[in-house]
């Protein structure tokens, strides 16, 4: 069991964290994260993920910005990232890549409002990526990749990581609105964090 403490922003950072890692195992396998629950010292939250290919669970064990408690992040209205800053967590490849994850899951679903609120979702996760692009820069900033395999998949498609595709891509999604009408529950919805049923 892990007991390092991962710092986020929100239970949403932190779960969608969890989606873009690989199994610490296997080295292969997606995580599938259980949804959040309160840690013993109710400061915190931890969440249980199982590889999607050798089975090994893991605890993780974050501390968040906001408030301290195990939501839905599909009711749960707050923002991805309430603060000025960058992630620390999750790197601008992570963010586009849980950007066209959250877009295509959506569009398989048959749920009008879980399509609106993954789409907003979306959404969220560009505005956290253009957070590493300077100002003057159609390319993120050298530090804005945490792994070797974002740097490898930046080198070999920079094409997909320039500001205006990423500007494209946000125009498509909504900007604002649809955290209200999901929060009013228009309809009956499953958990948003089981992307795989």
């Amino acid at each position: 069991m892990s007991r390092n403490v991962i710092r986020a922003h929100s239970v949403a950072e932190a779960y969608l964290y969890l989606l873009v890692q690989s199994c610490p195992t296997c080295k292969h396998g997606a995580l599938e994260p259980d949804p959040p629950v309160l840690a013993e010292d109710a400061a915190s939250i931890k969440m249980t993920a199982a590889c999607r290919n050798c089975s090994m669970c893991e605890e993780y064990h974050f501390e968040v910005d906001g408030p301290v408690y195990p939501v839905d992040p599909l009711s749960d209205t707050g923002p991805i990232n309430s603060t000025g800053q960058k992630s620390q967590i999750i790197d601008v490849v992570q963010w586009i890549s849980l950007a066209n994850l959250l877009v295509e899951t959506g569009e398989s679903t048959p749920d009008k409002t879980e399509q609106r609120w993954r789409k907003y979702r979306a959404a969220q996760c560009l505005d956290e990526a253009l957070r590493f692009f300077p100002a003057d820069s159609e390319v993120p900033e050298e530090s804005a990749f945490f792994t070797e395999k974002s740097r490898d998949t930046f080198r070999d498609h920079p094409q997909r990581f320039t500001r205006e595709r990423v500007l494209a891509l946000r125009a498509k999604l909504p900007a604002v609105g649809v955290e209200s009408r999901v929060s009013k529950g228009e309809s009956k919805r499953r958990s948003w964090w089981k992307f795989w049923n």
